[in-house]
């Protein structure tokens, strides 16, 4: 990370802050960022299909815009449905850390990180992979909460953060800088938004009004620091080493979920709104056909027929009158059949899973579940890798603070060889009376917490392996007990005929 300059440059070249307006007027517009924003807006149902007008050729052989006729706009949104199909399936399941606990320190580390990660904090972070799904990538932001003294964690959008990378494999930050929109007051009293940009350098976060094009500096709120540490006492502001904004990535390249299924989706919003269209415009299935009408108006015919039931044509040296029923019809099939086709292509597109696949109907057994689950849990391998390279720079930023700000650590505990991996508790349909057929089977072949790991029902192995070794010991203990009560009254039993045959002697 490094410390930008924002004074005058005496060598004659553009200074930091120039250099930073002029990324941020590229950035704005860029097709990259345009991606990221259509992403989220397709997540949140605002698809193209809202802008669906009906058109004819005119007299001039031009399209125009035609009123009368019926416009359906309908938003199927299976693209939303697949983000969070594949979120869910990597973290729908509470994030755990595997640690080493046969050790004082492991045990005490693991203690600390089960106060860090929180209900509170496992929500940000599926949300943040929510959105690196979705947009390519997302951040966490780590910063100090100093009313509640712990360390807490802010989801910024791919949208928001402009990096400055150090290096091409986008590894290291040089620094950073967030651009965000806030509701203000003006001296009218009507409501305003104001562009802020918060910059991330090494001296700590820079914060100005971004306003045509040009950064100029918020005096109400200063440099802030990462964080504050008290030193006896005083408040010493301190600084990472890094920039405390880690990446998620959805994959190398970044791109969105939406790149890869945006045609699917707008093709399967057309064949619904299209269809319904067809619906409303021949909802009578049939349109009459009539030679030789004998009236003068056409609200007079429709009249007749609706009040009388009479159609009055007649005969001509032109023509015969008479009336004929032109059926329409409307082949649902077919439609049914292009829908089933363009989500089975937006689920192999997008690496997710059917829950309705054929392979679950007569025979649902665990061979069959895990091929449903094949595209999906590839899609999680790749996941599941880039999302472990992030939480190792968290947990660096995890172990700093509690290096820092641990009161309970009086005997110098150095948590930075501490053992900490994540484990994505993945949530997968399972045809459980197999899986627990499976484990009983393993009895005495394998271990014990082996088979719990594997069983269907259990969450924690090693907290039900306690409660095992617990549960026998109570057994224990009363068996314990109930022999003790039989043999003491026996032992007695015997004592006392001794006794009674020594007085008859």
């Amino acid at each position: 990370m490094i410390e930008l300059f924002y004074g005058e440059n005496k060598f004659g070249s553009i200074t930091d802050k120039r250099f930073l307006e002029i990324n941020i007027s590229e950035w704005i517009n860029s097709p990259k960022r345009m991606a990221q924003l259509l992403a989220e807006r397709y997540y949140r149902g605002e698809h193209d299909i809202l802008k669906k007008t009906r058109e004819m050729i005119g007299k001039d052989g031009k399209m125009h815009p035609v009123k009368y006729l019926p416009n359906n706009r309908i938003v199927d949104n299976q693209y939303r449905r697949l983000v969070d199909q594949i979120a869910n399936f990597e973290a729908g399941q509470p994030i755990t850390f595997d640690t080493d606990l046969s050790t004082t320190t492991g045990q005490k580390f693991a203690e600390l990180l089960g106060k860090l990660f929180g209900k509170q904090a496992m929500r940000r972070i599926k949300y943040v992979i929510r959105h690196a799904v979705n947009e390519g990538i997302s951040w966490l932001y780590v910063w100090e909460d100093k009313k509640n003294q712990t360390l807490a964690f802010s989801i910024f959008q791919a949208s928001e953060v402009l990096p400055f990378w150090a290096d091409s494999e986008h590894e290291k930050l040089d620094c950073a800088l967030r651009l965000f929109t806030v509701e203000d007051y003006g001296e009218d009293g009507k409501k305003k938004f104001v562009s802020k940009v918060e910059v991330f350098d090494k001296v700590g976060i820079h914060t100005y009004n971004y306003t045509n094009g040009a950064l100029i500096e918020d005096y109400d709120t200063p440099v802030v620091p990462y964080l504050q540490v008290t030193v006896g006492d005083n408040v010493v502001p301190y600084t990472w080493k890094r920039c405390p904004l880690i990446p998620f990535r959805r994959g190398e390249l970044e791109q969105t979920l939406l790149s890869v299924c945006k045609q699917l989706q707008d093709t399967l919003n057309q064949t619904h709104s299209d269809f319904h269209d067809a619906l409303q415009e021949n909802c009578k299935k049939s349109t009459l056909v009539v030679k030789n009408y004998q009236g003068t108006k056409w609200d007079e015919f429709l009249h007749n027929l609706h009040t009388l039931g009479i159609i009055p044509v007649r005969t001509t040296e032109g023509g015969e009158g008479g009336v004929e029923v032109l059926k329409i019809d409307i082949d649902a099939n077919t439609y049914k059949s292009v829908v089933d086709l363009i989500k089975r292509s937006m689920v192999e597109a997008c690496g997710g899973f059917d829950a309705k696949d054929d392979r679950l109907g007569s025979n649902p057994n665990q061979m069959n579940i895990e091929s449903m689950y094949a595209d999906i849990e590839i899609t999680a391998n790749d996941l599941e890798s880039e999302f472990s390279a992030s939480f190792e720079q968290l947990l660096w930023f995890v172990r700093q603070y509690l290096a820092q700000t641990n009161k309970d650590n009086t005997e110098g505990i150095d948590f930075q060889n501490e053992k900490a991996e994540v484990i994505f508790n993945r949530d997968m349909m399972v045809n459980e009376s197999e899986v627990i057929q499976n484990c009983a089977n393993s009895v005495d072949l394998i271990s014990r917490e082996t088979i719990l790991k594997n069983h269907s029902w259990v969450d924690d192995p090693k907290a039900e392996v306690d409660r095992l070794r617990d549960e026998r010991a109570e057994d224990q203990q009363a068996a314990d007990s109930y022999n003790d009560a039989f043999g003491n009254h026996n032992h007695d039993d015997q004592k006392g005929e001794v006794t009674g045959d020594e007085e008859e002697q």
